[in-house]
């Protein structure tokens, strides 16, 4: 991922993807029982979350949108524009194939940053600006205490949020955001895909209008491709149009608005660990919980990574999990199941192969993607809960179910990183993880569970956001309500 050194550090990393609400059905016993000191702030419920799409994707003007419909936005803003919008923002993920090159951007008088090329073309005289932006998880080295224990790679903090919006001049009732993926991650197939995803539950998270929060149906290196895409051919638009090699400049901006001033608290999207073992407890046909990795992960035998790369005998190898396995109850849908990743026709990358690289990586049909969740046991009415191993790949699974299909959904953003780690096993150190008995024990709550075989490689816990004595795992959502 590229991120700016310095002042522009946090603000680039925010727009990559809770509530915490009462009265909806599915509230467990942990954040959703906090409340918000304000009361002109509108606390919403997963079901206010649940829109489900239009069968044609063509006829979406947020949430899941097509290309034709983005085109239109890019290329005539002004004349296309929602009523009372101001600025098209475009954060985009992954490169643009064939647009890529080198340029630096100037971060101080003395310090340049690589950055990213070939992007979506931005047109500042019709207020369209186009961003490289990270994925929306912030750095390896991040967390944020629950109350517990450590969540590695969380969601931004008000102070990140509010930097980010203030080096792109965003302001949430003015400014319509576009989240679209360039191209595939060559390394991690879908993973930029999930990436995208990230930056929409964070926004919704923080309170951001939905209506104003636009996802690409697809990687814009195929599916703005006026070669490939008829769509976009018909529309008259040529490739030099809608692509080029530079994203727009950053620009001093005296009209953003800060995240504190968006009544809407999201918070309620997030489950936290407690919230898992409740619903583990439950043992409720109402609610489904579903893992967004592998096959071999969910059972558990593929390792888990962990954050750090400080374990093994020279100290600098990388830790896994105290065990692997899954959350009792949880059924496995693999997040790339959602989306078309292997239908390309065209070697768009020019490594001479068609591959997965190549394909749309646009959206299953609703009919599809509703089978693909009544295979693994969704019912009507069900509240689902999604986690993987760090929250990016069931961001995917989230956006899906929720502004998708239309289904009430939580993310447990804590996921494997923070879960796998908390069993009565020895880190690398020697040091006993979780006393025997204790609470938050999260082996007894899991299932085809195999413990680390390697005692080098256990993971440690981050001790400065460790306590074992705590009833609760909602510190991360208090502290983001108490600033609203």
């Amino acid at each position: 991922m590229n991120f700016f050194k310095k002042k522009h550090l946090i603000s680039t990393m925010i727009l990559a993807t809770i509530f915490t609400g009462c009265g909806d059905s599915s509230s467990s016993s942990d954040d959703n029982k906090t409340t918000n000191a304000n009361s002109n702030l509108k606390v919403q419920v997963p079901s206010d979350y649940a829109k489900r799409s239009n069968d044609n994707y063509d006829e979406n003007t947020y949430g899941l949108v097509s290309p034709k419909y983005v085109a239109s936005l890019v290329t005539n803003w002004q004349k296309n524009k929602p009523a009372g919008k101001r600025n098209l923002f475009i954060m985009q993920y992954g490169n643009i194939y064939g647009f890529e090159g080198t340029h630096k951007e100037p971060i101080s008088a003395t310090d340049m940053m690589d950055v990213r090329n070939g992007y979506v073309k931005s047109n500042p005289s019709q207020n369209v600006f186009v961003y490289d932006r990270t994925s929306g998880c912030t750095t390896t080295g991040d967390s944020r205490g629950d109350g517990v224990s450590s969540v590695p790679k969380p969601v931004f903090t008000l102070e990140q949020m509010d930097q980010a919006f203030a080096t792109y001049g965003i302001d949430s009732d003015k400014d319509v955001l576009i989240l679209l993926l360039g191209s595939p991650d060559p390394a991690k197939s879908g993973n930029y895909m999930a990436g995208v995803a990230r930056m929409w539950y964070t926004l919704t998270y923080w309170g951001f209008p939905q209506e104003s929060i636009l996802l690409l149906n697809g990687q814009a290196s195929n599916v703005l491709n006026p070669e490939i895409n008829a769509d976009i051919s018909a529309m008259g638009i040529t490739k030099e149009q809608i692509f080029t090699k530079l994203p727009s400049a950053y620009r001093a901006q005296p009209e953003w608005k800060s995240i504190r001033e968006v009544k809407v608290d999201g918070t309620i999207l997030q489950a936290t660990m407690k919230d898992m073992m409740d619903v583990v407890d439950a043992k409720s046909s109402d609610n489904l919980i579903l893992d967004s990795r592998s096959e071999k992960e969910y059972l558990g035998t593929k390792q888990a990574k962990t954050e750090y790369k400080i374990c093994g005998k020279t100290g600098n190898e990388q830790c896994y999990t105290a065990f692997d396995g899954h959350i009792k109850g949880a059924k496995n849908l693999y997040f790339l199941n959602l989306i078309n990743h292997d239908n390309g026709t065209k070697d768009l990358n020019e490594d001479k192969k068609i591959d997965y690289k190549d394909s749309t990586f646009s959206f299953k049909s609703l009919t599809e993607l509703d089978k693909v969740f009544t295979d693994v046991g969704y019912k009507s009415g069900n509240q689902i809960y999604t986690y993987c191993r760090t929250g990016t790949k069931a961001s995917l699974v989230t956006f899906t179910s929720s502004a998708v299909l239309g289904y009430k959904t939580r993310i447990y953003d804590g996921s494997w990183i923070q879960w796998g780690k908390l069993a009565n096993v020895d880190d690398f150190n020697g040091t006993k993880l979780v006393p025997a008995n204790n609470k938050w024990l999260t082996d007894v709550y899991s299932e085809s569970v195999t413990y680390n075989s390697n005692p080098l490689t256990v993971s440690p816990l981050n001790k400065a956001e460790l306590n074992l004595n705590a009833n609760t795992t909602d510190a991360i959502i208090k502290e983001d309500k108490a600033v609203k």
